[in-house]
């Protein structure tokens, strides 16, 4: 039985690939860019290769398949998933200081408890 390259079942885009896509879309837009460029002064032509080898007219196909709509969803999720881990990170940062702060604090109070003993409030129930 031959299998197709191309078959039935529908293409998932999952998040880890998301990255890629966007450079891969920012790598066709400047080759078009500069393939215009490259016409006007008679440069170029659809046989150029890039750096990494693959044929530019590649790039461009995959752009123009994606659809413009399609590709501000794909900024959309990238500005959301940078959004998410900055504020991650910003969460982890407020907890870090927070019992930095504890901490220090619970210091202070230790070191107060040894200057005036009795002076410090103790708990009446114990």
């Amino acid at each position: 039985m031959v299998v197709s390259q191309f078959d039935s079942t529908p293409f998932r885009i999952t998040s880890s690939m998301w990255p890629e896509i966007i450079k891969e879309i920012e790598k066709a837009e400047q080759v078009a860019s500069s393939k215009k460029d490259g016409a006007d002064h008679g440069v170029g032509g659809e046989e150029e290769k890039d750096a990494g080898g693959e044929k530019v007219e590649k790039r461009l196909k995959m752009v123009n398949l994606m659809g413009k709509q399609q590709r501000k969803e794909v900024k959309m999720l990238m500005n959301h998933q940078r959004e998410k881990v900055t504020l991650l990170a910003n969460q982890q940062r407020k907890k870090e200081m927070r019992l930095l702060v504890n901490q220090h604090s619970k210091e202070r109070f230790l070191k107060h408890q040894k200057r005036n003993p009795k002076k410090t409030v103790k708990n009446k129930n114990s």
